[in-house]
């Protein structure tokens, strides 16, 4: 027998699918009202949270179809009755999301005083280590790299200020 539309919707993941979409609309006209920074840029501080907010709505609408189309596996009631695991295994599991959370607050921390090319590329090798340990040389490459690129097309490019920190 099909569900009637209103239990579909009245779940969990389709409620939190409708509800993001207003939040977000709103946080955009928020965004949008709010006074600009007088600071000469061609692309402003703005952009980054409007295309963020985007993508949550873009999200949001694919939770809620996904979640009233009826195309998920149900979960099973043994699922939901298993034990937790032990606290070693838990943070075995999560070792690898630890770490990384733990290098982008120590990067929030470093952005200022050391500069965005060098606290960007120690990132950007950390975070490759977490992941990917054992290629040194390609990281190192991609990490130095990558940064320099962002750094200087934002700086010279789109004339967007990062914090240069101790090269100046």
């Amino acid at each position: 027998m099909p569900r009637s539309p209103l239990k579909t919707w009245f779940r969990f993941d389709p409620m939190v699918g409708l509800l993001t979409i207003p939040i977000a609309i709103f946080l955009i006209i928020v965004e949008v009202d709010t006074p600009k920074a007088n600071i000469p840029q061609t692309v402003g501080p703005e952009v980054m949270p409007i295309g963020v907010l985007i993508l949550l709505i873009v999200n949001a609408i694919f939770l809620f179809l996904q979640s009233t189309s009826g195309k998920r596996a149900p979960v099973s009631s043994a699922a939901v009755d298993a034990p937790a695991p032990p606290p070693q295994l838990w943070l075995k599991k999560y070792r690898g999301i630890i770490l990384v959370l733990l290098g982008l607050m120590v990067y929030g921390f470093l952005l200022a005083p050391v500069g965005f090319i060098l606290a960007t590329s120690f990132l950007i090798i950390y975070e490759a280590r977490v992941l990917q340990p054992g290629r040194w040389i390609r990281n190192v490459v991609l990490g130095v790299g990558s940064a320099a690129v962002v750094y200087f097309t934002f700086v010279k490019l789109l004339n967007v200020m990062l914090p240069a920190g101790i090269l100046g």
